[in-house]
């Protein structure tokens, strides 16, 4: 679709909303058609969800500190701990290792830190089923990204700013 001559902010507004409309339809039309497009949409944005939750904790812990006369922001502190791997995550980690290669109880501190962050992440001991997805995923996040660039590339800007 080409962008209309715009007259005023309201034109823009409707326009940025019918852009809107057809994102949705179009992501609504894949997850449709696609059990592996579903999944892959809603894991985007499940993790575009919680990003914009930690940014909305951060800018109000911001606001609070700049309407409070603070000088310093105080330092956040977790809710709660993470817990350390069970023997289970451990046992699959070292599995996992095996079957990439690495030879088990070396010094590959760098890597085992790494399976055991995305063990913690996932919370549970079906990592090589997650890390399968994830890659079954992967054109469909690129399908995904293109897309929502090209409806982006739509929405006419206000207030003058360009992204």
């Amino acid at each position: 679709m080409e962008k209309p001559k715009i007259t005023s902010s309201a034109d823009a507004m409707r326009w940025n909303a019918d852009v809107e409309r057809r994102r949705r339809e179009h992501h609504e039309s894949r997850c449709a058609e696609d059990p592996i497009y579903k999944r892959a949409y809603e894991r985007q944005q499940e993790t575009v969800g919680k990003m914009r939750k930690m940014n909305a904790v951060d800018m109000l812990r911001l606001r609070d500190a700049l309407d409070g006369g603070d000088t310093k922001l105080q330092q956040k502190t977790p809710e709660k701990a993470p817990e350390p791997p069970t023997e289970d995550v451990r046992a699959a980690i070292r599995e996992l290792s095996e079957s990439l290669g690495m030879p088990a109880g070396s010094d590959t501190a760098g890597n085992m830190l790494v399976f055991a962050a995305l063990a913690m992440v996932f919370g549970d001991t079906d990592m090589e089923e997650r890390l399968r997805e994830l890659e079954e995923e992967r054109p469909y996040a690129e399908e995904i990204r293109k897309a929502d660039e090209a409806f982006d590339s739509e929405i006419i800007r206000l207030g003058g700013f360009v992204w």
